[in-house]
């Protein structure tokens, strides 16, 4: 995805193009890590600093996902039988954006694959079994590795949550 970063401890990067996929849930982490603060184990994000400073990061995403829901719209529209009715489920979509397709799952269980080289409009739609299948499954590993992750890393103990500092001398005795 298209933005803009500049970070000013690497004035001699400045006006030039990173061609790797970012999200907007790479600020926090971004921030953090350039702060010298751990990177909260809830982010889903990752630090941008060493694509900033100019180094090949091996391990970074292959495609940019992200997802959209217009319930809202509805809610106010009619009344529903809940829980019988579940049409506000399916009013979102996500997707998963790689360097030549972009797959988009509705939450209608209906989907479209688009060609991006050939269309960067996403007019172009992909049909093809043999490029649809692994955009799908990518799709489906992704959102099972990003579900509600709200809690994720924290620690329900003795009526608290939270995860504790590293070093807390105090915690060794409890």
């Amino acid at each position: 995805m298209l933005g803009l970063i500049r970070d000013p401890r690497h004035l001699e990067r400045r006006g030039t193009t990173v061609e790797r996929f970012t999200e907007n849930v790479d600020i926090l982490p971004t921030i953090a890590d350039a702060l010298g603060q751990p990177v909260p184990v809830q982010c889903d994000g990752l630090p941008l600093g060493p694509l900033l400073a100019g180094e090949q990061v091996d391990h970074w995403r292959i495609a940019a996902a992200y997802e959209y829901d217009w319930r809202h719209f509805f809610i106010r529209m009619q009344s529903r039988d809940w829980p019988w009715d579940r049409r506000l489920e399916m009013q979102h979509l996500a997707v998963r954006r790689h360097d030549h397709h972009a797959y988009v799952q509705f939450g209608d269980g209906t989907w479209r694959c688009f060609d991006t080289d050939a269309d960067p409009t996403w007019r172009t739609t992909v049909d093809d079994p043999s490029v649809v299948l692994p955009l799908a499954q990518d799709m489906l590993t992704w959102r099972s590795r990003h579900a509600n992750r709200e809690l994720a890393g924290m620690l329900n103990e003795r009526g608290g949550i939270g995860e504790w500092p590293a070093g807390v001398p105090w915690r060794t005795a409890i």
